[in-house]
């Protein structure tokens, strides 16, 4: 129980930390940490989503700058766009897109992850026919909440890959200063 707690507050420290130099830098217009964070994001829900044999890839890699649409899992046709801004503004754009690109014909469900503070609550956006449910923005809360259902020994893999993750920060920053 003592390395669940210790795990679990590693990780919910790590990501508020996180989410707070994403914001710092953005702010100073530095989005490197942004495009990294889809990463992250894709990783973790492939920890945490393993046993639904979801399988998440960067869909810039294979079509970069794709609209509304960071990672997909064409297997399980889910699409998630992965943001810093938690304005409901940003959420009717990235559905809009979703929808005008007819990507919702290719994916059944699209998630919108927002690496903020959250907001208000706001209601589902309907758009050309398309209802998106407002249950799927999630927030970095929301992850944490995911990742403390998980069993122990996963709780400890997404520590774990925090930790190397964090690491390669660390080494790409000492690296620009060279």
């Amino acid at each position: 129980m003592k390395d669940y707690q210790k795990n679990l507050e590693y990780i919910i420290d790590s990501l508020n930390i996180f989410e707070r130099k994403i914001h710092i830098y953005n702010k100073l217009g530095l989005y490197n940490l942004s495009t990294l964070s889809e990463n992250i994001i894709r990783d973790l829900f492939n920890i945490i989503f393993e046993k639904e044999n979801y399988n998440f890839e960067n869909a810039n890699l294979f079509i970069p700058n794709v609209d509304s649409i960071d990672l997909k899992d064409d297997t399980n046709k889910i699409a998630i766009q992965v943001t810093t801004n938690n304005s409901y503004a940003k959420v009717k754009h990235t559905v809009d897109l979703f929808v005008d690109k007819n990507y919702y014909l290719n994916y059944d469900k699209l998630l919108i992850v927002i690496i903020d503070k959250k907001t208000g609550n706001w209601n589902n956006y309907p758009h050309n026919g398309y209802e998106f449910n407002i249950k799927n923005v999630l927030y970095l809360e929301d992850i944490i909440k995911l990742i403390k259902d998980l069993p122990p020994d996963k709780i400890a893999t997404v520590r774990y890959y925090l930790e190397q993750e964090y690491e390669k920060i660390k080494l790409n920053k000492k690296a620009n200063k060279l």
